[in-house]
């Protein structure tokens, strides 16, 4: 079994998972995977770090270091080693838990129920409970509510989440490097915004109705404000059009979340349906300083990858990195080998995915070019 993840770009194996050893030499142990790879491993180092404060820096010291092949028999492992482990088949053994979590962190290890046998029964006494859960309990039976208190607690969430609503202290924050081009902002919607904060659990509908149309308005009239201003000022600053993404992104947001209520009362469960509906902001600035060489292939690689990995059952960022892509996008290999020799992707990704990946770039040189683009494969 190994016991540590792959570091490297192919990311072969990971904390836990299983295999057989097929063949020893004298710095490399050969080893078999359930999905029929044979993988060579070699003694990775552990180090102990040890952290220290330094006035008001923290320094890092190598307390030692040691090195190993990261392998271990995989017949039988304690609980507690087994930790942090994602493990497809397990034979459990609970029957003399100890302490509390411990059922929990040993069930847990398995991926799926078909993997999962357990050794002896689990009963009540195999299922410990920490303290602070004891309490927890306790205090639930002892303080069980009625439904005045019910009432009382969801119309005090109700007013909680109306003055979300009108709350525009993410908007000031947001615009302190840009006050100067909303000269209006402080009167006309942080002062007006402040003061009707105290008064809101007392609004009628029509009244919440009037304030999110007028708010509405104001931040229409910002944003058309700052796109004619902005990009002057930005420039080519980062820095800036990252702090100028992050306003426009507020605005977007909120006036999304206040058009909502033009049309439907206030409630609890309306404010939450409108908040989960994030509008992504279409005119980055950052993004467009930040523009890499042929997005447009980049961004379909992104797709191809995500689906990919969805079908392998496994993480977008183990089958190829987003560095890795984007090196990709910028140098259209147009062979195998050249796309071989590009950092994280090597000759056996690319015996897998290379011709997929070499028709997309086609695809996007032929579309880009309006004309037919040949590419060899080898």
């Amino acid at each position: 079994m190994f016991v540590k993840n792959d570091d490297s770009a192919e990311k072969r194996y990971y904390n836990g998972k299983i295999g057989v050893v097929t063949k020893l030499e004298s710095d490399t142990v050969h080893v078999l995977t359930p999905d029929g790879q044979e993988l060579a491993v070699q003694a990775f180092e552990w180090t102990n770090v040890r952290y220290e404060m330094s006035g008001d820096d923290i320094s890092e010291d190598n307390a030692g270091s040691f090195a190993e092949i990261p392998l271990k028999h995989a017949w039988a492992i304690t609980i507690h080693k087994s930790q942090g482990l994602t493990i497809d088949r397990v034979i459990i053994d609970v029957s003399e838990a100890f302490t509390h979590g411990q059922a929990y962190v040993a069930l847990s290890r398995c991926r799926s129920l078909e993997g999962l046998v357990l050794r002896s029964p689990v009963s009540s006494l195999n299922v410990i409970s920490g303290p602070a859960v004891r309490r927890f309990n306790q205090e639930a039976e002892r303080y069980q509510p009625d439904r005045l208190t019910l009432e009382r607690h969801r119309e005090a969430y109700r007013v909680f989440l109306l003055t979300e609503l009108f709350n525009f202290g993410g908007f000031k924050e947001r615009l302190k490097k840009f006050e100067h081009l909303l000269p209006n902002a402080e009167a006309e919607v942080l002062t007006v915004a402040e003061k009707m904060a105290q008064a809101l659990a007392t609004y009628s509908d029509e009244r919440i109705r009037s304030a999110v149309s007028y708010f509405k308005e104001k931040l229409e009239v910002a944003t058309v404000s700052l796109h004619q201003a902005l990009n002057n000022f930005v420039g080519t600053s980062k820095e800036l059009a990252a702090h100028a993404d992050q306003l426009l992104q507020w605005i977007v947001d909120r006036s999304s979340l206040l058009e909502k209520f033009t049309k439907e009362e206030f409630s609890a469960e309306t404010y939450l349906e409108g908040q989960r509906k994030k509008v992504k902001l279409t005119n980055s600035l950052l993004k467009q300083l930040n523009a890499k060489p042929n997005e447009a292939l980049f961004e379909q690689l992104m797709e191809w990858r995500e689906k990919t990995a969805k079908k392998e059952n496994m993480l977008g960022s183990m089958l190829f990195t987003e560095q890795t892509l984007a090196a990709v996008a910028a140098k259209l290999p147009q062979t195998l080998k050249s796309l071989s020799g590009i950092k994280g992707i090597g000759p056996e990704k690319t015996n897998r995915y290379g011709a997929a990946i070499l028709t997309m770039i086609r695809t996007y040189e032929h579309q880009k070019d309006g004309g037919e683009a040949q590419v060899k494969l080898f």
